[in-house]
């Protein structure tokens, strides 16, 4: 919810006469964030912030090196295939169930250090649409006129 004060302070003076989806709109918020300050009798109410945190050990943090040095040898490498070599080489430490978190980690890594993707806009011509125009300069052509120099350009 981000109402200002003055929003509340509307809101609470409507809602003793009006309905509480006319006071709501003449507060300028929606009906929701109305019902919610009137619940609280229009308090501004502090919403927790969500914060990641990490909620088990990072298994990939002993190969994070050796994957990282992989795909830069090979960047189009998929995260199946790495994770296939991990469990063969270290079968006690991975397994399939880390595949999502593999392929995460990849994504990642190609958006912050992998190549340039490279960028291309398609062209579509559409006939009426749009026009290229262009000037010729002909005077090195040295048209005469009734005997006189004709400098002239062609549009086309």
């Amino acid at each position: 919810m981000t109402c200002s004060k003055k929003q509340v302070n509307k809101l609470m003076k409507y809602s003793k006469t009006l309905s509480q989806e006319a006071a709501a709109d003449k507060a300028g918020m929606s009906l929701r964030t109305a019902r919610t300050y009137l619940k609280v009798g229009g308090q501004m109410v502090n919403e927790k912030e969500w914060k990641y945190r990490q909620t088990h050990k990072d298994v990939f943090a002993e190969v994070v090196p050796q994957i990282e040095g992989m795909l830069k040898i090979n960047p189009g490498l998929q995260a199946q295939t790495v994770m296939q070599w991990l469990i063969d080489q270290y079968p006690e430490q991975f397994n399939w169930s880390h595949r999502r978190t593999l392929e995460r980690r990849v994504s990642k890594w190609r958006a912050q250090k992998g190549p340039d993707l490279e960028v291309m806009f398609p062209q579509i011509h559409i006939p009426g649409k749009q026009s290229q125009s262009d000037w010729t300069h002909c005077t090195e052509l040295e048209v005469k006129v009734d005997g006189q120099p004709f400098p002239h350009m062609l549009f086309h």
